[in-house]
């Protein structure tokens, strides 16, 4: 059985704390900035919200999966 790696653990609930904390300043930052986009750029910045939650949320989840991995 291998020991739970708890900075591991702790660094990964850190990250997504962090990352989702963030989220209301990279939400405004494209909220300002989509008044300037048309078409493709704006249907893909508009986006940009949700892909950075999903990777916040997935690196976070990753991290301690890989600490539970050998348990």
């Amino acid at each position: 059985m291998a020991k739970l790696n708890i900075g591991g653990l702790f660094g990964g609930f850190l990250l997504m704390l962090l990352g989702i904390s963030l989220t209301d300043t990279v939400d405004d930052m494209v909220t300002v900035n989509l008044v300037n986009l048309t078409g493709a750029a704006a249907a893909i910045a508009a986006n940009i919200s949700l892909v950075w939650i999903m990777l916040v949320i997935g690196i976070g989840v990753a991290m301690i999966a890989k600490q539970y991995k050998g348990t």
